[in-house]
C-alpha cells in the first residue's frame, strides 16, 4: 500500500486540483473584471495616457491617447500597443522632431532611475487652432516588474487664462501708472499697500517709502484725520464715497480741488481688504462753476435792472419771463403777465398775424424777422398805444422753443421823427416857393419883352405851391392873358393884383382844380404871402421895364426879400437841426446825465484859481523866452550865457512846482504832513487871488508868523482858498474888503477857545463885509451839503471841508457874522517844534559820477529821447535810444543781457512804459527799470513799485537828479 495511491488519496488529490482550478478560474475572471475596470478608467480620462514596459514598448494606451494621434494625423497602429514608443520619439522629424528627443530622454531617465519622474511642457499647434500640452513620465505601481506611465494633458485653457491674466495685469499696472488722477489702496487700518507715481507728488516720496506707512506720517494730524474718517465711512457704509477736499502737493506746493472716491475691497472670499482711493483734479471745473454762477448773476441783474424790456416766451406764446424794465414800459407786473398770452400786450388788429406767425415758425429755416429790429406798436395796460422797437432771438433746449424779445420805447424818438419830417416837409415847400421867387428872379433878368416874362411866370406858378396837388394859374395883363397849359378855371381861387406906380396893371389868379366837397379854402397862409410876393415882382418888373432905374430898385429889394427869406428859412432850419439834435442827445444821455454828480467845493476853489494859474504860467513863459533869448545873444560871452540858462532852468523849476501845486490840489498826488510855514502859503494863495478877483474887492494882509506847523501844504491852501472863496461870494454883488490876517498866540489856561490845550498857536483870521449870515444859518455853516447858494453855483462841501482839514490837523474853527456887514471865520493850529527833514533837491554837478553802464532809452519825445542820450554819453554811459515800447522790448527779447539798465516813459503809443516793465521783467527779472511820467492815470508811486519798477521819477527831471538816480539804481542803493 505503501507504494500505491489509494483511491481516497486521489480522490483527495483531484478534489484539491478541482479547488485549485476554480481559484485560478475565480482569480482570472477577478483579474479580467479589474483589468476591464482599469481600462475603463483610463479611458475615461481626459489625459492620454500609454503603458509602457522597460524596453519602451507600449503595453496600453486609452482613448484619449488614440483621439489625440487622430487629431495630430498619426497613424492608429503608429502608436498603438506593441510599438516601441522610444524608438517612435527616436525617429520622428519635423516641427515635433525637438519635442520627442526631450521626452525619449526622460522616459529613459526615469526606467534609468536616474530620475523618479520627467514633465515637460510644450505646445502642439493644428492648423485649426493652438494647443498647448504638459508631458509626464511616472514609474507605474507594480513593482515586479519595470513600467512606466506615460501622459499628455492639454494645457491650453491654463495657458491662455495665464497670458490673460499677464495682459490684465500689464493693463492694469499700465493704468495705475499713467493714471493723471490720483490712485492708492489702504489696508483697513489706514496702511498704504500701493499707490500711483500721481499720488507720490502728493506725499513728496516714492511709492516704495509710502508703502508700510499712514497718512500721519505725511500730513499734519487735522488732515490725516479727515483723511482717516472717509476711509472709515466708506468701509461702515460698504459702498463708495464721495467728498471733495483741497489739498496742497509736497512736491512743488501747488494747490488742487480734489474729488475723491473711497471704495471698499473685498478678496475673493468675502474679506475686507482695505479701501481703494481715486482722486482727480476739479480746480479749473469749480472754478469755471464759480465764474458761471458769477455770469449767471450778473446776467440775471442785467436782466432785471436794464431799462429796456426783456421778455421770454415759449412756443406756446405764454410769457416765461419779464423784467422791470418791461414792467415799467407796459405797466404790467411780473406776477400779473407771467404766463399769459403774448399778444396781451399787443393791439387788437395785429394779434391774428402774430399768432399765425408762431405757429407757423420754422427752428430750422427761421424767418426773417428773427435777428431784425422792428418797429411796432405796444399795448399799455391802461389801454393807450405807444411805439417800440422790438429785437427778437429763438434758441431751443431739447424738445422747447423759447423766444427772446428786446423791447425799447420809441415814442418820444418817433414823436421827434416825426416832428422832424414836418419841419423838412414845411422846409420843402417854402424851398418850392423860393424856388419859383428865384425863377422869376431870373426871368427879370432876361432880355425879354413883357409879353415872354408874363407867359414864362405863368407856368413856374403851379409847381410852387403846397396844397392842392393840381393848381392851374392865370395872369391877366391888361388887355392880355397867360394861362398854365392845362389850364381849368374852377370856383377855387386865390388871387392878387397888380401893382405898378400904384396902379392895378394886371391881375394873378390860381385855381385848385377840387370837386367842390372841401368846405374850406384850401389855400394856406404861406401861399397868399406868395402870390402876393409874385404879384409885387411883377408889378416892380413892369416898372423896370418902364423904367429902368425903377427896375434896379426893384431888382435890389427882391434880392434883399429873397436873401432876407433864404436866411430866415436857413436860420428856422438850422434852429430845427440843432432843436432835434438836441432832442435826441438829451434822449440818450437822459441816464448819463441823471448819474452825474455835483462838482465839489474844491473845483470849485480850481475855477477860482484859473485866472491866477494862467497870469502865473505866462509870467513864467515870459522870462524862459526872455533868458533864452538872452542866452542865444550872449553865447559869445560863456558866463553872461551861463547866468542867462540858470535863470531859465529856474522859471522852468517855477513852472515844474505850479504844475505839482495843480496836480495835488486836484488830488493826483499823495498827501503828507511835515513842518510848514503857513506864511508862504498864504502869501501864495493871496498871490493868486490878486489876479482873481473883481476890482471892487480889494484884500487887505497882515502876516506876521513865522512859525511852523505839522501840516499838509496842499490842504492848508485849500483852507485858504475855500474862505476866501466863500468870502468872495458874499461880496461880489456889492463889493467890499477881504481881510486876511495871521499871527501867533499863547493860548493859556484854556483863555482861547474852549478844548484847546495850553501852548502856541498860529490865528488865521479871513474876514468879509459882505452880506452876512443870520444865527439860524450860522449854526449849519459847517453841515455838510449845507448851502446857501444857487442851484449849480455850490455844493455844500466847501466848509465842512475846511472844518474836516482843521479837525485832521488837531486845531479848531469857528465862525461870527451879523447880517449885513460881513462875517469872520478863525481858525487855531497848533505850532510844532520839528524841523523839516530832507534835502534841497540839488547838488554839487561836480560831485556827480558817471559810469560806463549799457542803458536803453524808450521815450516817443524826440527832444527828451535824444538830449538824455547825450547828457548820458556825456557821462560816459553806452545809450541806445527808442521812440517807442514796442521797438524797445523787440531789441531787449533779441539779447537780455545786452543792457544794465531801462529808462521808460509812461505814456507811449504802441507799448506804454508800465507794460514794457513788466514785458521785460518777465524774460530778465533782475533788469533795473526807471519809469519818468508827466501824468498818467494809470500809474502811481506804489503801483510802479509793485510791479518791480525801481525808481518812479515825475517829469520834468534835472539832470543832476537824473543822473544820482542812475547810480542809486545800478549801484542797488
Amino acid at each position: 500500500m505503501s507504494g500505491k495511491t489509494t483511491a481516497e488519496e486521489l480522490e483527495k488529490t483531484l478534489l484539491k486540483l478541482r479547488r485549485t482550478e476554480e481559484k485560478l478560474r475565480l482569480e482570472q475572471e477577478a483579474r479580467k473584471r479589474s483589468e476591464g475596470l482599469y481600462r475603463m478608467t483610463l479611458d475615461g480620462l481626459s489625459a492620454s495616457i500609454a503603458i509602457l514596459d522597460d524596453q519602451g514598448e507600449i503595453l496600453f494606451v486609452n482613448k484619449a491617447w488614440r483621439v489625440f494621434a487622430r487629431e495630430n494625423g498619426i497613424a492608429a497602429d503608429a502608436v498603438s500597443e506593441g510599438i516601441n514608443y522610444l524608438k517612435v520619439c527616436d525617429a520622428a522629424d519635423g516641427p515635433d522632431e525637438d519635442t520627442a528627443r526631450i521626452f525619449a530622454r526622460g522616459i529613459r531617465m526615469v526606467l534609468s532611475g536616474e530620475k523618479t519622474s520627467f514633465s515637460h511642457e510644450y505646445h502642439c499647434h493644428s492648423p485649426e487652432k493652438k494647443r498647448w500640452f504638459t508631458g509626464q513620465v511616472t514609474p507605474f505601481p507594480d513593482m515586479s516588474r519595470k513600467r512606466i506611465v506615460v501622459s499628455h494633458q492639454d494645457i491650453t485653457e491654463r495657458v491662455l487664462s495665464a497670458r490673460a491674466l499677464q495682459k490684465s495685469e500689464a493693463h492694469l499696472r499700465a493704468i495705475h501708472e499713467t493714471m493723471p488722477g490720483l490712485l492708492w489702496l489702504k489696508d483697513p487700518q489706514g496702511v498704504y499697500i500701493s499707490c500711483n507715481p500721481r499720488f507720490e507728488r502728493f506725499f513728496g516720496a516714492r511709492e516704495s517709502e509710502i508703502i508700510g506707512k499712514t497718512d500721519y506720517d505725511f500730513v499734519d494730524r487735522d488732515l490725516a484725520d479727515f483723511f482717516r474718517s472717509k476711509d472709515r465711512a466708506a468701509m461702515s457704509a460698504d459702498r463708495p464715497m464721495v467728498n471733495e477736499e483741497e489739498v496742497t502737493y509736497a512736491d512743488d506746493g501747488h494747490k488742487e480741488i480734489l474729488e475723491t472716491v473711497k471704495t471698499p475691497m473685498y478678496d475673493n472670499e468675502g474679506r475686507l481688504i482695505g479701501v481703494l482711493g481715486v482722486a482727480h483734479d476739479i480746480t479749473e471745473r469749480k472754478l469755471n462753476e464759480d465764474k458761471q454762477k458769477k455770469n449767471l448773476f450778473l446776467l440775471k441783474t442785467a436782466f432785471q435792472s436794464a431799462s429796456d424790456g426783456f421778455v421770454i416766451i415759449n412756443k406756446e406764446d405764454r410769457i416765461i419771463n419779464w423784467n422791470d424794465g418791461a414792467a415799467a414800459m407796459f405797466g404790467y407786473q411780473a406776477e400779473e403777465i407771467i404766463g399769459k398770452p403774448c399778444t396781451l400786450i399787443m393791439p387788437e388788429r395785429f394779434r391774428q398775424r402774430h399768432e399765425e406767425k408762431i405757429a407757423g415758425f420754422d427752428h430750422e429755416k427761421g424767418s426773417r424777422l428773427i435777428g431784425e429790429t422792428l418797429e411796432l406798436v405796444g399795448l399799455h395796460k391802461d389801454g393807450h398805444e405807444f411805439f417800440i422797437e422790438l429785437s427778437i432771438a429763438h434758441w431751443r433746449v431739447g424738445d422747447e422753443l423759447y423766444f427772446f424779445s428786446i423791447i425799447r420805447d420809441v415814442s418820444d424818438r418817433k414823436k421827434l421823427e416825426q416832428a422832424l419830417e414836418k419841419y423838412t416837409r414845411h422846409l420843402g415847400e417854402r424851398v418850392k416857393e423860393l424856388n419859383c421867387l428865384y425863377g422869376i428872379s431870373n426871368l427879370i433878368e432876361k432880355d425879354i419883352s413883357l409879353e415872354e416874362f408874363f407867359r414864362r411866370t405863368v407856368e413856374l406858378i403851379p409847381p410852387s405851391w403846397q396844397y392842392p396837388d393840381i393848381t392851374c394859374a392865370r395872369i391877366t395883363f391888361k388887355d392880355q392873358v397867360f394861362e398854365t397849359r392845362s389850364f381849368q378855371e374852377s370856383n377855387r381861387v386865390q388871387s392878387c393884383d397888380i401893382i405898378a406906380h400904384n396902379n392895378k396893371v394886371g391881375r394873378v389868379e390860381i385855381f385848385c382844380n377840387e370837386d367842390g366837397r372841401a368846405t374850406r379854402n384850401p389855400f394856406l397862409k404861406e401861399e397868399w404871402d406868395l402870390i402876393k410876393a409874385i404879384c409885387q415882382r411883377l408889378g416892380d418888373t413892369v416898372e423896370r421895364k418902364n423904367a429902368e432905374k425903377d427896375l434896379r430898385a426893384v431888382h435890389e429889394n427882391l434880392e434883399e426879400l429873397v436873401r432876407k427869406r433864404t436866411r430866415e428859412l436857413a436860420q428856422k432850419h438850422e434852429e430845427l437841426i440843432q432843436e432835434t439834435n438836441g432832442r435826441l442827445r438829451a434822449y440818450k444821455e437822459k441816464k448819463q446825465l441823471e448819474e452825474q454828480l455835483s462838482r465839489s467845493q474844491k473845483m470849485e476853489a480850481l475855477g477860482t484859481l484859473a485866472g491866477g494859474i494862467a497870469h502865473d504860467f505866462n509870467n513864467i513863459l515870459s522870462g524862459i523866452f526872455g533868458y533864452s533869448q538872452l542866452a542865444e545873444v550872449s553865447i559869445g560871452n560863456p558866463e553872461k550865457a551861463r547866468n542867462h540858462i540858470r535863470n531859465v532852468v529856474k522859471a522852468a523849476q517855477r513852472a515844474t512846482d505850479l504844475v505839482h501845486q495843480i496836480l495835488t490840489v486836484s488830488r493826483r498826488s499823495e498827501l503828507q504832513k511835515r513842518p510848514l510855514n503857513i506864511a508862504i502859503v498864504v502869501k501864495e494863495a493871496i498871490k493868486l487871488l490878486r489876479s482873481t478877483l473883481p476890482s471892487t474887492i480889494s484884500i487887505k494882509d497882515n502876516i506876521e508868523s513865522r512859525e511852523k506847523v505839522l501840516a499838509e501844504p496842499t490842504q492848508i491852501h485849500q483852507v485858504v482858498m475855500n474862505l476866501c472863496t466863500n468870502a468872495y461870494h458874499a461880496m461880489r454883488g456889492t463889493g467890499g474888503v477881504l481881510t486876511i490876517d495871521l499871527r501867533e498866540v499863547e493860548n493859556i489856561d484854556h483863555s482861547l477857545e474852549k478844548g484847546m490845550a495850553p501852548g502856541k498857536y498860529l490865528r488865521l483870521d479871513v474876514r468879509d463885509t459882505g452880506c452876512g449870515m443870520d444865527e439860524k444859518i450860522l449854526n449849519k455853516v459847517f453841515d455838510p451839503y449845507f448851502t446857501t447858494k444857487e442851484v449849480g453855483e455850490g455844493t455844500g462841501l466847501g466848509l465842512a471841508l475846511v472844518y474836516g482839514i482843521v479837525q485832521e490837523h488837531g486845531g479848531s474853527i469857528s465862525a461870527r457874522s451879523v447880517p449885513g456887514k460881513g462875517s469872520r471865520f478863525r481858525i487855531y493850529l497848533p505850532v510844532t517844534d520839528k524841523e523839516s527833514r530832507g534835502n534841497s533837491g540839488t547838488h554839487d554837478p561836480g560831485a556827480i559820477s558817471g559810469g560806463t553802464e549799457r542803458i536803453m532809452v524808450v521815450d516817443d519825445e524826440k527832444s527828451i529821447l535824444f538830449s538824455t542820450r547825450e547828457l548820458l554819453e556825456d557821462f560816459g554811459y553806452k545809450v541806445s535810444p527808442f521812440p517807442n515800447g514796442r521797438l524797445a522790448y523787440d531789441a531787449f527779447k533779441q539779447d537780455p543781457s545786452a543792457y544794465d539798465l531801462i529808462i521808460t516813459d509812461m505814456t507811449m503809443p504802441l507799448m506804454r512804459g508800465d507794460e514794457l516793465s513788466i514785458a521785460v521783467t518777465k524774460i530778465r527779472r533782475d533788469i533795473p527799470v526807471i519809469l519818468s511820467t508827466g501824468f498818467s492815470d494809470n500809474i502811481s508811486e506804489k503801483r510802479a513799485m509793485e510791479i518791480g519798477i525801481k525808481k518812479y521819477l515825475q517829469k520834468p527831471i534835472s539832470y543832476n537828479k537824473l543822473l544820482i538816480h542812475i547810480r542809486d539804481v545800478l549801484d542797488g542803493s
